[in-house]
């Protein structure tokens, strides 16, 4: 890989990031597209493979972070056609990145998990200690899946976050609406229920489909659940 690549924010690597994306989309022509492609390749590559490296820190190697980078690219060109602006494709590409770094870091964990659990003999682990093992591991999903939530609450639309954070201190829907119709004067009372039924059933379907993408080493942050 070139160590010399220009800087991602640069105008021009920006500008032909942008006129390649746009040949591999709209191009007709099999060489072209594999032209653009492997220049892109090349434009891009020392940048998301050095962002890897530092996301995996002292767990991950080289090895692993060309890797992840070659398993980046690969999701770009699959979901190329998704990308609306061109031109902040590497900005997108960041996060995938970020992503597959995430997933490598918990596919690693669970296998480290998994073989100290393994190497334990039966004779040195009794029913009591592989429950509270099992209740350890438990809290600690527990804790990671509400902290995605929290996350995901976040991303949500100023109106429906703050429905969403009163619901959850257990207030009812007249006395959010009472809170609420200062800020927002079009907020009608029977829209409270509607919205909050709405954003359950998003959140609901973000964390079924994130739940299937962890298995397989992804993560899927809410926003990008929305965008697609």
């Amino acid at each position: 890989m070139n160590d010399n690549v220009k800087l991602w924010n640069d105008e021009q690597h920006r500008t032909r990031n942008a006129e390649l994306v746009n040949q591999i989309l709209q191009s007709d022509d099999k060489e072209v597209i594999d032209r653009a492609t492997t220049e892109f390749y090349t434009l891009n590559s020392q940048l998301i493979c050095n962002f890897i490296l530092k996301k995996l820190g002292n767990a991950g190697n080289w090895c692993d972070a060309e890797e992840l980078t070659n398993d980046t690219f690969q999701r770009t060109f699959a979901y190329l056609h998704t990308v609306r602006e061109p031109k902040k494709i590497l900005n997108w590409m960041f996060k995938v990145a970020e992503q597959i770094a995430a997933g490598w870091h918990r596919k690693n964990k669970k296998r480290l998990q998994l073989q100290s659990f393994a190497e334990v003999s039966e004779f040195d682990m009794n029913d009591a200690a592989i429950r509270a093992y099992q209740e350890t591991q438990d809290r600690q999903m527990k804790e990671i899946r509400q902290e995605k939530l929290e996350q995901a609450i976040e991303q949500l639309p100023e109106l429906e976050r703050r429905i969403c954070y009163m619901l959850l201190e257990g207030k009812s829907y007249e006395e959010i609406y009472i809170a609420l119709r200062v800020d927002f004067p079009l907020l009608k009372p029977s829209s409270i229920r509607s919205r909050a039924s709405r954003m359950r059933g998003k959140l609901r379907a973000w964390e079924k489909k994130r739940e299937e993408l962890d298995a397989e080493g992804y993560d899927l942050e809410f926003s990008e659940f929305m965008e697609n």
